[in-house]
């Protein structure tokens, strides 16, 4: 069983983890989604992105669901539910993930490359039968990836929602994350570079394009914040599943 705050489970008696929302002035903690596990994915402004994987009793399986929380409001956004999603890229107030299907119509068409904006009015298609090896993320913006039903490369920009079909993919790794996370008025952010099981994290200058490398070890990744000159990271490996602290000025990090 995965670690719970309070001991609940579901009807199968699955250990629940529960996701809350503390406010840091009242030290008040309140409940906001529940499931058999709670994966976070990133963090863009005050709104956090994750899915939870339930168990469904008519169909006797744990599909996931893909949702987001605003944290002032404590609202949490439901995108869709499918047998598995996998959330890809968030960036420009959008969130890219692979949904797959395993029966029934869309189930030739899995796994579909899908976007939404962060509050999950409408969800829209960008491409089918999209695999992990083929889907490669440029920089702060732009996706490119390839459809297998008919071998064409895709580059998709999040920031203007615009998808145009290209002759071959441009260079990109995807090894690199680069993540919604930036300082107060975005001249700074962060990337995860991800070598031989080591995961990276470095900050960006935006206008000059100079990278400063902030901590590396295995397991370190998302969910990730910025406070003031401060980031806050998680790793996850053997060993723990630990929040730290480390200052963009340098210097080794604090667990939290």
């Amino acid at each position: 069983d995965r670690p719970s705050r309070d001991g609940a489970r579901d009807v199968k008696k699955n250990m629940l983890q529960r996701v809350y929302v503390v406010d840091l002035s009242t030290k008040q903690l309140t409940r906001v989604d529940e499931g058999r596990a709670v994966t976070y994915a990133d963090w863009a402004g005050d709104r956090l992105v994750y899915t939870t994987t339930n168990y469904d009793g008519s169909s006797n399986a744990y599909p996931t669901t893909l949702r987001s929380i605003d944290a002032p409001s404590k609202r949490v956004y439901n995108f869709e539910t499918a047998d598995y999603i996998s959330v890809s890229t968030i960036a420009s107030d959008k969130v890219l993930y692979l949904k797959y299907v395993n029966s029934g119509d869309d189930a030739t068409a899995s796994p579909m490359l899908r976007q939404a904006p962060m509050n999950a009015t409408t969800t829209k298609t960008l491409g089918e039968q999209v695999s992990y090896d083929s889907y490669v993320q440029l920089d702060f913006n732009r996706v490119v990836f390839k459809t297998a039903q008919d071998q064409t490369w895709h580059e998709y920009n999040l920031g203007n929602d615009s998808l145009k079909t290209v002759e071959q993919p441009p260079g990109g790794s995807n090894t690199v994350q680069y993540l919604s996370t930036a300082n107060s008025d975005s001249s700074k952010r962060l990337i995860i570079d991800r070598v031989d099981g080591k995961y990276t994290l470095f900050m960006k200058d935006m206008s000059t394009n100079a990278e400063t490398k902030l901590y590396g070890a295995a397991g370190l990744g998302g969910p990730i914040r910025w406070i003031g000159n401060v980031i806050v990271f998680r790793v996850v490996n053997d060993q723990e599943t630990a929040d730290y602290a480390v200052s963009v000025n340098g210097g080794e990090p604090k667990k939290i």
